[in-house]
């Protein structure tokens, strides 16, 4: 299975989520905890790691860019060079 990494919509991650799941994605998006302090009393928060990104897995060939790209709370796929190229994994 290989990652690729899509930029989403901004404050649209769940939304992104939800709907290439349904589309047959695996979508792995790092969350961490924020603490923050809102009429005098702090919350935890829980929020993208890499705001605006997320990375959704895959064994389809050839992948199905527009349909990926024209999902609901997503900007785009990160290229490089044009090139849709997956994230290696260490």
């Amino acid at each position: 299975m290989n990652w690729y990494l899509l930029q989403t919509k901004p404050n649209a991650y769940a939304t992104a989520c939800k709907n290439l799941r349904r589309q047959g994605f695996n979508v792995f998006l790092p969350l961490i905890t924020k603490t923050t302090k809102k009429n005098g009393k702090f919350l935890d928060i829980k929020t993208p790691l890499f705001p605006g990104y997320l990375f959704i897995g895959t064994s389809i060939d050839p992948i199905p860019w527009k349909s990926v790209s024209g999902t609901r709370g997503i900007s785009k796929a990160v290229t490089l060079d044009g090139v849709y190229r997956p994230v290696n994994a260490l």
